[in-house]
């Protein structure tokens, strides 16, 4: 008997103590549940070769002892649930629908592959071991390497990332970026370089002077007009590859140099001043070699000087490099100037758009827009509120060369249109927080005491839905009439007065009147006070205490009884 009622004390005091704290759980095992693993695919991939004694639950070993995941062209939309493997070092979910991929928990991890995923952002910075990373033909549109100094080899492109940043990452060695917008690279801090893959990119030069230690260089299918490989020891003409560009020199001194690829070079656009007749290639490579320079009859050439030119005339000539030589070819444009500068006007959200204006000297101007100065641009005009970019273009004519400038400009935020709240009520002496606001409005001192009976008025901020596109109302002044306490509690019957209860009907009527304004919002009285959980809390717990204490002055008697 005495260890019952030991056993019912330990039981009254726990069942106490816990009305007044939330239980704690450590977790011993995770579920493999849909909310662990929301997709079905990565959920059976869990079951089936990480949930080792197959419970349907994952223990701290099983989740410890993951250091490889692949799970390439599964059709996988979610990767949520990664992050319960802090030992992973390798992730293949190349070719899925993955949109989103959080990998901050996984700070071990150094080989990862996300190609053919609809990836808008992939944050590495929580990753300071990865050594090799391939996202190409993601959607990404910018990507943050600072983090990751040990990285080795990099695969990206296929996107609308802009820019690529290495200069934090001067263990890489590969480096590969296909069918992308960016226009240039910047490989100064990266001396240990072997392979440099660019392709299908509007790039026009590229510096490679500090990375002597290249043994591939693919640069092909791009703006890219000339190149210095003088000095590369493990460099020949068999690894290097710069055809489809717009070369019109190149300088080497490598082995086997008539072996480089320079096949299917394109014409290089030249502007020229209107009535000129000569150009020196001089202006588009100081350094080139005129005895490298071989007349092929379509114009005469004399140091470097091309005789006879004219605005939309097409010349080529032949470039020597080693032992072999490649066609060079120039189309010659007039210069073209804008004679209206490009501008637009601001103007405020659900206004009437601003139309961009501007004028060229030969040929008509297009207008596109874009949310970043380096695109992409599209045709259709911005309307959420924002900073924006118009670009205007005026195409080549053949005989007059392209123009192109780019301007920025904001559309504002609108001032929401709303009511101010009315006939509201509170109690002196509590917070000016118990008095209930409409929604989206909020009490800019909500701790303020209700000191005093009578009319007061207290500043309230509005936050509209839409964040996006409207402005955020502070300082709004709002009357709240205060009123004594009532002898009895405020929430019985007999201490509300008819004018305290707010009226349904008047507050459909509000809401009917201000339909069509998703940021007008209406609004009735409002009599409701906060219950403080506190209070409902400490009543539960006195609740089970009365109930424990009864129960055990029970089993004393009973046990007095029977002594």
């Amino acid at each position: 008997m005495k260890r019952l009622i030991k056993c019912f004390i330990a039981v009254f005091i726990l069942l106490g103590l816990g009305m007044n704290s939330m239980p704690v759980y450590a977790l011993e095992e995770l579920p493999i549940s849909e909310g662990n693993f929301p997709d079905s695919v990565f959920r059976t991939y869990v079951n089936q070769y990480i949930d080792k004694d197959h419970n349907g639950s994952l223990s701290a070993s099983e989740m410890d002892g993951v250091h490889s995941i692949s799970l390439r062209k599964k059709g996988i939309t979610s990767m949520q649930g990664i992050e319960y493997f802090p030992n992973l070092e390798e992730l293949n979910c190349e070719e899925n629908q993955i949109s989103n991929l959080g990998l901050s928990q996984n700070t071990k991890l150094s080989v990862l592959y996300t190609d053919e995923n609809p990836i808008s952002i992939l944050d590495l910075t929580h990753n300071p071991e990865l050594k090799v990373v391939n996202c190409f033909h993601d959607t990404l549109t910018q990507l943050d390497l600072s983090q990751n100094t040990m990285l080795e080899e990099l695969v990206a492109g296929g996107s609308l990332l802009q820019k690529i940043d290495t200069r934090n990452n001067p263990n890489l060695k590969v480096f590969m970026y296909l069918a992308g917008n960016a226009k240039s690279f910047d490989f100064s801090q990266n001396p240990q370089l072997q392979s440099i893959w660019i392709s299908g990119t509007p790039m026009t030069s590229l510096d490679v002077s500090t990375n002597k230690n290249l043994s591939q260089l693919w640069c092909h299918t791009t703006n890219l007009s000339t190149i210095d490989l003088t000095g590369f020891p493990y460099l020949n003409g068999s690894s290097v590859n710069l055809s489809g560009n717009r070369m019109i020199s190149i300088h080497t001194d490598i082995s086997n140099a008539s072996g480089i690829n320079l096949q299917d070079q394109k014409a290089y656009t030249a502007k020229i001043p209107q009535n000129q007749t000569t150009f020196d290639l001089r202006n588009l490579d100081p350094n080139i070699d005129p005895s490298a320079i071989i007349p092929n009859g379509s114009i005469e050439i004399q140091d470097a000087v091309l005789q006879g030119v004219k605005p939309g005339m097409t010349i080529s000539y032949d470039y020597k490099v080693g032992d072999s030589q490649f066609t060079s070819s120039i189309t010659f444009e007039e210069e073209n100037s804008w004679i209206q500068p490009l501008n637009i006007e601001d103007w405020t959200y659900g206004e009437t758009p601003s139309i961009p204006s501007a004028q060229a000297a030969f040929g008509e101007v297009s207008f596109t827009y874009s949310a970043s100065k380096e695109g992409p641009f599209v045709s259709e005009e911005p309307t959420d509120a924002g900073t924006w970019f118009v670009k205007a273009t005026v195409p080549s004519d053949g005989i007059h060369i392209g123009l192109e400038d780019i301007c920025e400009f904001t559309i504002h935020k609108a001032k929401p249109i709303v009511t101010t709240p009315s006939n509201l009520y509170g109690w002196k002496e509590e917070l000016l927080d118990s008095v209930v606001l409409p929604e989206g409005f909020s009490w800019e001192d909500g701790n303020q005491v209700l000191k005093q009976t009578g009319v007061f008025t207290f500043e309230a901020t509005y936050t509209p839905k839409d964040l996006q596109d409207y402005l955020v109302l502070e300082n709004i002044p709002v009357q709240v009439e205060v009123k004594e306490k009532a002898t009895e509690s405020p929430d019985s019957d007999q201490d509300l007065k008819p004018d305290d209860i707010p009226s349904d009907e008047s507050s459909d009527s509000s809401e009917k009147t201000n339909q069509g304004n998703p940021e007008k919002d209406s609004y009735g009285s409002s009599t409701k006070k906060k219950t403080n959980p506190s209070t409902s809390l400490n009543t539960s717990a006195a609740g089970w205490i009365a109930a424990g204490a009864t129960s055990l002055a029970a089993i004393l008697w009973i046990v007095k009884r029977k002594h």
